[in-house]
């Protein structure tokens, strides 16, 4: 709507403007304010420029040439009020640009972690490369169009009614009228377009995917024969036909109920005209008003339609400000156990009437390895992700060094935990700078040593520029193994007193496996550790084997020795592992 849009476009400058910022925004409205006036009064002045030889030579007190020469100074005027209005605006604008990404990253450190998935990445991304422009031309040139359009109509209905009460008042009428129609356009082709979305964007993700899986369908043929790909192109097809004829309908709609009205007018003035009521000057001159009056009208509603071009920006702002942040002490409560992880009665789903947790309960000592076990689907993933406090639990506790973590603040908490997980991001930066990312101030000698002892110091060696070789954006230039080992030399270097990871040894070649696991060995020393797990290898090797059962809840606890001496989910998990190990090609036996 366009109200809404122009609401929802105000308010989430309040929340990006400075101080300075908005003193250029509230100077802005006061000159948007003044160019209006200008412009409504100089119309008028050649209104009553027009009327004057009718009254005798004079009206309201100046001659013909006296108007002409005051639509003269407001000429000069609105010279001098456009500058003034276009510079402030301007620095608005540039307020906006330069404060957008402050506040938009202030707020993003707030939110919990459990909030950034891959999807709001992706839109995050288009908002910061894209909302920063649109945000700016919106407050330079949209809404100061907007007030200055708005007074300059109020004035010129105030000054023709006080003219010729008749035509004011039908323009007081006409006005409204044409408005609704806009108004009425506005709210159809914002449904419209909302209807067109779902099959652009699913062209999009077809076209993606069609790109992304072309080894799978070179080698199935059917790299020439998508059939979801066609599938999407031709529902768009039609979509983009129908909301064309829509499209051009209300663009008809909307240009009939303008010139209806502007054809209204003239007939008017036509007919006080030819009863004497205006002069042939005087029906022109109003002729020329009405006409801009409906140039007004039709400016706003472009106004309104570059207000709803910034509808999903808008939202995607609106939503990322207002979301609910956890609850956060001001203060972080002692830490009773450092090291120490539990879990009491813990229940979590992320909808509400699906857990993925189901009383969980279970402690970890300080400086020892428990290894989460269970099938796919389990919660093992989401469990990890309520100890960083991705999330909070629905229901019991979830304490970290023996304090629950809704009683600790973020940074406390953060500066408890090291999380390395199988998808591992690098910047784009150096190899050096990615593991400095553990420690930032850490000096070089502990930067190479966590290196050296996560295996990385031999990945520098072959790189092309050694440390100071850029690694490319996620990461690229590297293996993902080769990833996983500067994750971990973050890990040692940070030295967190508790350690998650998340299955950091699948689908690793050995090499890579023996660098890890030797680092595991190193943090043992050290930190807790909470395993993702499904090798038997490092399950063995832990202190606690926490078993999850599909439905969620925790099945078995124990060493392994006690658990695979138990019929059970651990029994039949290591059966089935044990089994796998020892699959192998069978050779010709000729």
């Amino acid at each position: 709507m366009i109200e809404a849009g122009i609401f929802r476009t105000w308010r989430n400058y309040e929340q990006l403007l400075t101080a300075q910022g908005v003193r250029y925004r509230s100077t802005m409205v006061a000159y948007c304010l003044l160019c209006g006036l200008i412009h409504g009064g100089a119309l008028l002045c050649l209104i009553l420029a027009a009327s004057a030889p009718m009254t005798g030579g004079t009206l309201f007190g100046l001659s013909t040439v006296g108007w002409i020469v005051t639509l003269g100074v407001l000429a000069a005027l609105a010279f001098v009020a456009t500058y003034k209005m276009s510079m402030v605006s301007y620095l608005g604008a540039i307020d906006i640009m330069r404060n957008f990404h402050v506040v938009l990253g202030d707020q993003l450190v707030k939110l919990p972690l459990g909030w950034f998935t891959p999807a709001r990445g992706a839109e995050l991304s288009r908002t910061a490369s894209n909302g920063m422009m649109g945000l700016g031309t919106a407050f330079a040139h949209l809404l100061s169009q907007a007030m200055i359009e708005a007074s300059s109509l109020v004035v010129i209905m105030i000054g023709v009614t006080a003219w010729k009460p008749v035509l004011g008042l039908t323009l007081i009428v006409a006005t409204p009228l044409f408005a609704a129609v806009l108004v009425w356009s506005s709210r159809t082709a914002a449904k419209v377009k909302r209807r067109s979305e779902p099959a652009r964007l699913e062209l999009a993700d077809r076209l993606v995917e069609y790109a992304r899986c072309q080894p799978a369908l070179r080698a199935s043929g059917r790299s020439r024969d998508y059939d979801l790909l066609n599938t999407a192109v031709d529902a768009e097809e039609r979509n983009s036909r129908r909301k064309l004829w829509q499209d051009t309908g209300l663009i008809l709609a909307s240009g009939l109920a303008g010139q209806f009205i502007v054809v209204g007018l003239i007939v008017l003035g036509a007919q006080l005209a030819l009863s004497g009521s205006l002069n042939p000057l005087e029906t022109i001159a109003f002729i020329g008003v009405a006409l801009r009056c409906v140039q007004s009208l039709g400016t706003l509603g472009e106004v309104a339609v570059g207000l709803q071009e910034q509808g999903p920006l808008l939202q995607t702002i609106d939503e990322v400000l207002h979301e609910p942040l956890l609850a956060e002490p001001g203060e972080s409560a002692p830490f009773a156990t450092p090291g120490a992880v539990e879990l009491r009665e813990v229940t979590f789903g992320y909808q509400p009437d699906r857990p993925v947790l189901r009383q969980v309960s279970f402690a970890a000592a300080p400086r020892t390895m428990t290894a989460l076990v269970g099938p796919s689907g389990s919660g093992k993933t989401t469990l990890t992700k309520l100890v960083a406090r991705f999330y909070d639990a629905d229901s019991g506790d979830v304490l970290v060094s023996g304090t629950s973590v809704r009683s600790l603040t973020t940074a406390d908490l953060m500066g408890q935990l090291s999380m390395v997980f199988q998808e591992v991001y690098l910047f784009d930066d150096t190899l050096e700078a990615n593991i400095r990312v553990g420690r930032t101030g850490a000096t070089d000698a502990e930067v190479r040593a966590a290196a050296d002892r996560a295996g990385v110091t031999e990945i520098a060696e072959r790189l092309p520029e050694g440390w100071q070789t850029r690694v490319g954006e996620g990461g690229t230039l590297l293996s993902g193994g080769e990833r996983q080992r500067v994750s971990i030399a973050r890990a040692l270097l940070k030295r967190a007193p508790i350690v998650l990871i998340d299955e950091a040894t699948a689908a690793l070649d050995a090499e890579n496996e023996t660098n890890i696991v030797a680092a595991f060995d190193e943090l043992r020393q050290y930190a807790t550790l909470i395993v993702i797990a499904h090798k038997l290898d490092t399950i063995q090797a832990a202190d606690q084997i926490v078993v999850l059962g599909e439905d969620g809840s925790v099945t078995q606890t124990g060493t392994h020795a006690e658990l695979i001496a138990v019929p059970g989910l651990y029994q039949d998990f290591c059966t089935a592992r044990a089994a796998a190990q020892g699959w192998q090609l069978a050779g010709d036996a000729r």
